[in-house]
Order: structure tokens, then C-alpha cells, then sequence
């Protein structure tokens, strides 16, 4: 997702996926929520013109955060189908 984790509780994503949890343990049970924010919007920023975004920032937090997310994610997988 494309907002800041910071932001998260301030534009209320917070208080949404707390109710689309708990809808969704009522029905199925345990649920976990993995979230991976300030996601890269674009494959090339340069083919676009922008102002919101800081291109360094968003490809470096490419380069070292989103594995770690992806890893999460994973074993994430990994503990499901393992139950």
C-alpha cells in the first residue's frame, strides 16, 4: 500500500483493518493482518512527474524494506499451510 506507516492511525486505515479483522475471524476464525506500506507507485518515477513522492526514498525503502515484508509474508504462508 502506498501510505506511510506512520499515517496509518492518522487517516483511520487503523480502525479499518480492525473491523475488516474482526469481520473476518466472526466467519473464519483466527486472522492475522500483514501489512507492507510505502509501496513503490511506479516501475520508472523518472516517466513521471510527481511531487507527493521522494523517488531515493521510495527505491531505497524498496531495496531494504519490501524483502523483509516479503519474508514476513512468507513465513506467514509458511505457518498456514503448516496448521
Amino acid at each position: 500500500m502506498n501510505v506511510k506507516e506512520e499515517l496509518l492511525k492518522t487517516i483511520g486505515y487503523d480502525q479499518r483493518f480492525a473491523a475488516t479483522k474482526m469481520s473476518l475471524e466472526t466467519i473464519f476464525g483466527e486472522c492475522e493482518v500483514l501489512l507492507s506500506t510505502d509501496t513503490l507507485q511506479y516501475n520508472d518515477y523518472d516517466k513521471y512527474e510527481h511531487e507527493i513522492f521522494d523517488k531515493e526514498e521510495k527505491l531505497n525503502r524498496h531495496k531494504e524494506v519490501f524483502p523483509q515484508d516479503c519474508e514476513r509474508a512468507f513465513e506467514l504462508g509458511r505457518r498456514i499451510a503448516s496448521e
